[in-house]
């Protein structure tokens, strides 16, 4: 219930799977555009959703990079093994 009610779609699934895979990189839109096969777009628009949630973080400069947030025990766990997708 927790990760459905804050990952409405498979898009953001992936993309925190991505982030979360390496969490020590931070990345841009359109570096998860390519690694996922997603327009641009709509990579940027589902970062930015992600990062108002929490997720993911938000690291500002000239170009906006998002990095997996982590920290949380149980929440990793979560999106790790897709518990309650």
């Amino acid at each position: 219930m927790f990760l459905r009610g804050r990952l409405t779609s498979a898009d953001q699934i992936e993309i925190v799977l991505l982030l979360q895979a390496s969490e020590a990189r931070s990345w841009t839109a359109s570096e998860v555009s390519q690694a996922l096969g997603m327009a641009p777009e709509s990579a940027a628009m589902r970062l930015f959703l992600l990062a108002s949630q929490g997720l993911i973080l938000f690291e500002p400069s000239g170009v906006p990079r998002y990095r997996y947030a982590g920290g949380d025990e149980t929440t990793d766990r979560l999106v790790r093994t897709g518990i309650e997708l």
